[in-house]
């Protein structure tokens, strides 16, 4: 083939090879451009329900305001009045401490004062009733033992017994 067929050739292929590319890019735009209006498309929708979203959180929160408000002033109110109970009732319990210690030291004195009187009671019953009691006690055994010995019929004792008796108690 001559030289002037042989450019001919490739500047057709060149040719061709541009028009397929050019449609290639005009098939690309076509897609893009779909592609393009499909997510504008997309995001107007997002936007609309991202919006009214955030239409029904602000009324909640502009609804939920008051009784926020309410529920953080009676907590506030509940923490003080428990706080004013738990002192009063603090103090309650210390008063009722130290009344309960003053009961326990009178009844410790007023049994320490009876136990002092029963001792002194029975010291005295000792010294008055029963030492006296003894005493004539030992008087009436002494007098009956020496009746027994005067009135009983014994035969008198003789030296020999008398020694031996003595003997027994050294």
């Amino acid at each position: 083939m001559d030289h002037g067929t042989l450019i001919a050739v490739f500047v057709i292929i060149a040719a061709v090879a541009i028009v397929i590319q050019m449609l290639i890019l005009l098939a690309f735009f076509l897609v893009v451009r779909r592609v393009r209006n499909e997510v504008t498309r997309v995001s107007r929708e997002a936007k609309q329900r991202v919006d009214s979203a955030v239409q029904g959180v602000l009324e909640i929160v502009s609804e939920s305001r008051e009784p926020i408000k309410t529920i953080t002033v009676n907590a506030a109110d509940i923490s003080r009045i428990a706080r004013n109970r738990a002192g009063a009732l603090d103090e309650a319990l210390g008063e009722i401490t130290e009344r309960s210690r003053l009961q326990a030291r009178r009844i410790d004195q007023l049994v320490s004062e009876i136990l002092e009187k029963v001792e002194t009671t029975a010291d005295a019953v000792q010294r008055n009733v029963l030492s006296p009691l003894q005493e004539v006690s030992a008087i009436v055994a002494g007098l009956r033992s020496g009746l027994d010995f005067l009135f009983s019929r014994r035969p008198h004792s003789t030296v020999r017994e008398a020694t031996q008796d003595e003997e027994m108690f050294i």
